[in-house]
């Protein structure tokens, strides 16, 4: 019996979402122990991978296709090609090309992760239609089982991993409690939203409600107050659209009531009001910090940024001169801790402005499907638009984290998806038929995509083995020499390797003995990004170590120049003067030590040596 192209279309529909929750699933879920950095790389590898795959039905929509220059669609599509574009400007505009293309390390947030998380963003914005949701909550609600059983089992210290970990037990898939308890507040909203949608089957309804108390549980015991903060937040945004589009007599009074639970919390984390006990706590108000650095960063360099995902090498130039003082002079931060300051630090106002429209777009998309919704739709509708501005509520104090960032890419195509198919079944149907089958055409650019995408993904996957390798054989107990010395040497070979990775590398051939060789790879890395202050730093010593005292201070003073306000260093360049003979020079640092760190202990020694 000939197929109809209804069931033809239903099944090429089901088969497209499975994928993309394949590809959530695997990107939350999975890690890496015998990497370097056990999450991250791999994450995006396979978030290149699945976009290399997904760009391909992109292409073939948009080239079949016709979009009314009104539409959202459009909208989406020269928002996106902006944001992009933009990015790739600012690389190219970039001092540090490898750390903008793949991302700063252990954080992954260059060009390619959001190439790649734009491209599943627009298909899943093809792809996804009412029809969908109930695949996509069963899929997200066992997503959710995995990580919240995970989540208990690490909290009861049970934990088949031994990590290194110098962060409370409950660390999930994505190594840090904060984001752990962020993404379980998401599973936790869409498992509790997914108990009234009436066309889930009682089975996973049952398994929504233990998702629900392990999640809770396992954010609870993280300490960590972004978990808390998500799960409220969505919460009060469903039920304040619902109260207010459904007309009910509270139509008005909840939404009030939410806005000023939201902003006694806001206020309790900022240290400030009744909540202040309860919610405030120092890694929240250090942010300040960071959004006063990444603010003067774009006010430097607004046109193009400083480097994308070069936050890091610009913190210690710009914080406020007192946060060494508060939390040492060691200290930095490789993020502005919100998302949106990070784009417009680091990439500029097209890259900030396109992402801030976008971001813009799918909120007032997702209004719109509220209110011209009812019943069921209504309700996912609204679940997935809470859940999406949940995830933004997190976004504004924390990091973009692959494992969480898919989660949000996706739940906004989801919101343009349900915008773009709110068609009547026969004719979604009869459109799907004819433009969704897979074709030469698709095939073809899709391989011409994956084929740069794969022969990335080895050379980053075999960056963090090879190191993985070389830093285990040296800490044997028994030095496998040999082996260390191959896999250092792979990974300075590796024309994609993540300079601190080619960094680490060289510090292994030093413990090994050759130190020389070393010192030649650091100043090959520090000629190539001049203020990383790791290199730097390494560099410095080695000087001090063979009594090299006037290539010390040529290293300090420019050491200075990135990290003006590091008192320990300046303090090295006035040892240095004295060393040098420069007494006039000397007395000049020991004045701005003291100016800058008036009666500290190091102003003191200062005063005692530094004459």
């Amino acid at each position: 019996m000939k197929k109809t192209p209804n069931i033809d279309s239903n099944k090429t529909n089901k088969n497209s979402i499975n994928l993309l929750l394949l590809g959530l699933a695997s990107v939350t879920l999975y890690f890496n122990t015998k990497a370097n950095d056990p999450f991250n790389t791999h994450k995006l590898i396979i978030i290149l991978v699945l976009s290399g795959w997904f760009f391909g039905y992109v292409v073939t929509h948009y080239k079949n296709t016709r979009v009314a220059k009104n539409s959202t669609n459009f909208y989406l599509f020269v928002l996106i090609l902006i944001f992009l574009s933009a990015q790739v400007i600012s690389l190219f505009m970039s001092d540090a090309f490898i750390v903008g293309f793949i991302g700063e390390t252990q954080r992954k947030n260059g060009l390619l992760t959001y190439f790649a998380l734009s491209v599943i963003l627009l298909y899943t914005s093809i792809r996804f239609s009412f029809k969908d949701s109930t695949q996509f909550l069963k899929g997200t609600i066992l997503i959710g089982l995995i990580l919240a059983t995970y989540g208990t089992i690490q909290i009861l210290g049970k934990d088949f991993v031994k990590w290194n970990n110098p962060h409370n037990s409950m660390l999930g898939t994505l190594g840090n409690p904060n984001f752990a308890s962020a993404l379980l507040a998401i599973v936790v909203l869409l498992s509790i939203f997914s108990l009234i949608h009436k066309p889930l089957s009682v089975g996973y309804k049952v398994i929504a409600i233990v998702v629900v108390v392990l999640a809770l549980l396992s954010i609870w015991e993280s300490n960590s107050r972004q978990g808390l903060l998500v799960t409220g937040i969505g919460l009060l945004i469903y039920f304040s659209l619902n109260s207010y589009f459904n007309g009910n007599r509270y139509k008005y009074f909840i939404p009030l009531v939410s806005l000023g639970i939201i902003t006694i919390a806001t206020l309790g984390m900022l240290q400030k009001g009744p909540a202040a006990y309860y919610l405030y706590k120092e890694s929240v108000s250090v942010r300040g910090f960071y959004w006063k650095a990444a603010i003067q960063m774009f006010e430097s360099s607004p046109l193009f940024g400083i480097g994308l995902d070069r936050y890091g090498s610009y913190f210690k130039e710009f914080r406020d001169p007192d946060y060494p003082l508060r939390f040492g002079y060691e200290i930095s931060s490789t993020n502005a801790h919100n998302t949106f300051l990070q784009f417009f630090s680091t990439g500029g106002i097209l890259v900030g402005t396109s992402y801030l429209l976008l971001m813009t777009l799918i909120f007032f998309t997702g209004l719109r499907n509220v209110r011209h919704t009812r019943n069921e739709e209504r309700k996912i509708s609204l679940a997935l638009l809470a859940v999406w501005v949940a995830f933004q509520s997190q976004s504004l104090i924390s990091i973009d984290n692959i494992g969480i960032s898919i989660w949000g890419w996706i739940l906004g195509g989801a919101i343009i998806g349900l915008h773009n198919n709110r068609l009547n079944d026969s004719q979604h149907n009869k459109v799907a038929s004819k433009r969704e089958s897979i074709d030469l055409f698709q095939v073809g650019i899709a391989a011409s995509v994956l084929t740069p995408i794969i022969f990335i993904s080895i050379l980053l996957h075999r960056q963090e083995a090879d190191l993985y390798v070389a830093k285990s054989a040296v800490m044997q107990k028994t030095v496998n020499q040999q082996l260390a010395l191959i896999n250092s040497q792979k990974v300075l070979d590796n024309k994609l390797a993540d300079p601190y990775y080619k960094y680490e590398a060289s510090i292994v051939l030093a413990e090994l003995g050759k130190v020389e060789v070393s010192n030649i790879q650091i100043k090959a890395l520090s000629k190539a990004d001049p203020r990383n202050l790791y290199f730097l730093d390494w560099l410095l010593s080695n000087e001090l170590r063979k009594a090299n005292y006037q290539s010390a201070l040529r290293i300090a003073l420019q050491m200075e120049e990135y990290d003006p306000w590091n008192v320990k260093n300046i303090f090295l360049i006035g040892e240095l003067y004295k060393q040098l003979g420069e007494l006039n020079k000397m007395e000049e640092v020991r004045l701005k030590v003291n100016k800058i760190a008036p009666n500290s202990e190091i102003a003191i020694q200062a005063n005692q040596i530094l004459v």
